[in-house]
């Protein structure tokens, strides 16, 4: 989340002019249906990593505003995970995860590593359940573009 403050410094920095912090309060307001100016308006974008069309159309922003959420549920997920499960999880992300999926991959992961202990104990104490079988390649599901 951003100060008034901050945004007010950005914009004034990028347009070399002064604005007020009321009326950038006033953009952001909920009762209040203004946008700021083309002056401002592709300032403001860039100081939030957003099109500026996702000030004034809904369909860009209902799209940003959800892959915000699948941001924010996957941080989530992967503050539980140790070091190498989230690498493998990172690595995965790179075809659009959902945070379903997303779990779905930690799960797996946490399985393969279970199976691997009890495999490693039973070896350790001389039990021997047969070959090792390889792992197949895993490819992460694609989205349909």
């Amino acid at each position: 989340m951003y100060s008034l403050t901050e945004i007010q410094e950005h914009l004034e920095a990028a347009t070399q002019s002064t604005i007020s912090r009321q009326m950038i309060g006033y953009w952001f307001s909920p009762d209040k249906d203004k946008l700021p100016t083309d002056r401002y308006l592709p300032h403001l974008a860039k100081f939030f990593g957003v099109p500026t069309a996702y000030f004034y159309d809904d369909e860009v922003a209902r799209e940003i505003d959800d892959e915000i959420k699948n941001v924010l549920a996957l941080r989530a997920l992967t503050d539980n995970l140790d070091e190498d499960d989230t690498q493998v999880l990172l690595r995965s992300l790179g075809d659009g995860f959902t945070p379903e999926q997303a779990k779905q991959v930690v799960n797996l992961v946490r399985q393969l590593k279970a199976e691997s202990v009890v495999m490693k104990e039973d070896t350790d104490a001389g039990v021997r359940r047969g070959a090792a079988v390889p792992l197949p390649d895993f490819r992460p599901p694609r989205r349909n573009s």
